[in-house]
Protein backbone atom coordinates (compact mmCIF):
# COMPACT_ATOMS: atom_id res chain seq x y z
CA UNK A 1 0.00 0.00 0.00
CA UNK A 2 2.68 2.58 0.76
CA UNK A 3 4.65 1.73 -2.74
CA UNK A 4 1.24 2.28 -4.04
CA UNK A 5 0.48 5.54 -2.44
CA UNK A 6 4.15 6.82 -2.74
CA UNK A 7 4.06 6.04 -6.40
CA UNK A 8 0.49 8.37 -6.84
CA UNK A 9 2.45 11.23 -4.91
CA UNK A 10 5.24 10.96 -6.97
CA UNK A 11 3.76 11.45 -10.42
CA UNK A 12 1.08 13.82 -8.88
CA UNK A 13 4.06 15.77 -7.57
CA UNK A 14 6.39 16.14 -10.73
CA UNK A 15 3.02 16.72 -12.96
CA UNK A 16 2.37 20.11 -10.44
CA UNK A 17 6.01 20.86 -10.63
CA UNK A 18 6.45 21.04 -14.17
CA UNK A 19 2.87 23.01 -14.61
CA UNK A 20 2.76 25.25 -12.10
CA UNK A 21 5.26 26.02 -9.68
CA UNK A 22 7.79 29.26 -10.47
CA UNK A 23 11.03 27.36 -11.00
CA UNK A 24 9.72 25.89 -13.90
CA UNK A 25 8.34 29.05 -15.24
CA UNK A 26 11.53 29.73 -17.54
CA UNK A 27 11.35 26.54 -18.91
CA UNK A 28 7.72 26.95 -19.75
CA UNK A 29 8.19 30.43 -20.99
CA UNK A 30 10.97 28.91 -23.65
CA UNK A 31 8.38 26.30 -25.05
CA UNK A 32 5.53 29.39 -25.22
CA UNK A 33 8.25 31.27 -27.30
CA UNK A 34 8.62 28.14 -29.46
CA UNK A 35 4.93 27.03 -29.41
CA UNK A 36 4.15 28.56 -32.98
CA UNK A 37 7.47 27.48 -34.42
CA UNK A 38 8.61 24.07 -33.85
CA UNK A 39 6.91 20.69 -33.35
CA UNK A 40 8.96 20.27 -30.86
CA UNK A 41 7.72 23.67 -28.80
CA UNK A 42 4.20 23.03 -29.37
CA UNK A 43 4.65 19.33 -27.63
CA UNK A 44 6.93 20.82 -25.08
CA UNK A 45 4.38 23.71 -24.37
CA UNK A 46 1.96 21.21 -24.10
CA UNK A 47 3.81 18.85 -21.55
CA UNK A 48 4.58 21.50 -19.71
CA UNK A 49 1.55 23.04 -18.67
CA UNK A 50 -0.75 19.82 -18.28
CA UNK A 51 -0.10 17.58 -15.20
CA UNK A 52 -1.86 14.97 -16.52
CA UNK A 53 0.66 14.62 -19.54
CA UNK A 54 3.40 15.40 -17.59
CA UNK A 55 2.08 12.43 -15.33
CA UNK A 56 1.81 9.91 -17.91
CA UNK A 57 4.95 10.26 -19.42
CA UNK A 58 6.72 10.66 -15.89
CA UNK A 59 4.93 7.23 -14.98
CA UNK A 60 6.49 5.68 -18.10
CA UNK A 61 9.69 7.00 -17.25
CA UNK A 62 9.92 5.82 -14.08
CA UNK A 63 8.76 2.46 -15.19
CA UNK A 64 11.73 2.25 -17.78
CA UNK A 65 14.15 3.64 -15.50
CA UNK A 66 13.21 0.71 -12.85
CA UNK A 67 10.94 1.88 -10.36
CA UNK A 68 8.83 -0.73 -9.17
CA UNK A 69 5.35 0.18 -10.61
CA UNK A 70 2.15 -0.61 -9.01
CA UNK A 71 0.88 -2.23 -11.56
CA UNK A 72 3.69 -5.14 -12.03
CA UNK A 73 1.94 -7.99 -9.93
CA UNK A 74 -0.89 -7.49 -12.73
CA UNK A 75 0.97 -6.78 -16.06
CA UNK A 76 3.67 -9.31 -17.13
CA UNK A 77 4.05 -7.73 -20.20
CA UNK A 78 7.02 -4.88 -20.30
CA UNK A 79 5.56 -3.15 -22.93
CA UNK A 80 1.57 -3.17 -21.90
CA UNK A 81 3.32 -2.01 -18.66
CA UNK A 82 4.47 1.30 -19.44
CA UNK A 83 1.60 1.95 -21.37
CA UNK A 84 -0.57 1.20 -18.21
CA UNK A 85 1.56 2.47 -16.02
CA UNK A 86 1.68 5.76 -18.12
CA UNK A 87 -2.10 5.57 -17.95
CA UNK A 88 -2.61 4.90 -14.53
CA UNK A 89 -0.40 7.73 -13.75
CA UNK A 90 -2.66 10.31 -15.47
CA UNK A 91 -5.37 8.86 -14.09
CA UNK A 92 -4.60 8.96 -10.86
CA UNK A 93 -3.37 12.62 -11.64
CA UNK A 94 -6.59 13.62 -13.26
CA UNK A 95 -8.62 12.61 -10.12
CA UNK A 96 -6.54 14.17 -7.28
CA UNK A 97 -6.48 17.02 -9.90
CA UNK A 98 -9.85 17.19 -10.38
CA UNK A 99 -11.11 16.67 -6.34
CA UNK A 100 -8.54 19.48 -5.26
CA UNK A 101 -10.10 21.99 -7.67
CA UNK A 102 -13.20 21.25 -6.99
CA UNK A 103 -13.28 21.14 -3.37
CA UNK A 104 -10.67 23.92 -2.87
CA UNK A 105 -10.57 26.02 -5.44
CA UNK A 106 -14.31 26.34 -7.32
CA UNK A 107 -13.42 29.87 -9.12
CA UNK A 108 -10.56 27.72 -11.12
CA UNK A 109 -11.01 25.44 -14.13
CA UNK A 110 -10.39 21.29 -12.73
CA UNK A 111 -8.27 19.22 -15.30
CA UNK A 112 -6.20 19.09 -17.77
CA UNK A 113 -4.30 22.47 -18.84
CA UNK A 114 -3.96 21.60 -22.52
CA UNK A 115 -6.90 24.25 -23.38
CA UNK A 116 -4.25 27.39 -22.03
CA UNK A 117 -4.63 30.61 -23.94
CA UNK A 118 -1.56 30.47 -26.17
CA UNK A 119 -1.56 33.99 -27.33
CA UNK A 120 -1.47 38.02 -26.05
CA UNK A 121 -4.50 38.43 -27.64
CA UNK A 122 -6.77 35.70 -26.98
CA UNK A 123 -5.28 35.95 -22.78
CA UNK A 124 -6.86 40.33 -23.55
CA UNK A 125 -9.89 39.01 -25.35
CA UNK A 126 -10.76 36.44 -22.52
CA UNK A 127 -10.22 39.68 -19.95
CA UNK A 128 -12.39 41.74 -21.53
CA UNK A 129 -15.31 39.31 -21.50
Amino acid sequence: MMEFLFWVLTVYGIGVLMAYSTIMEPIRTFFAKRYNDTTWGKWGWLLMNCPMCTSFWAGMGLAYLGVVSPLLPMIANPTLLLVATGVFSLATTFLIQTLLFETFAKSKKSGCGCAKQTSKQETEEETEE
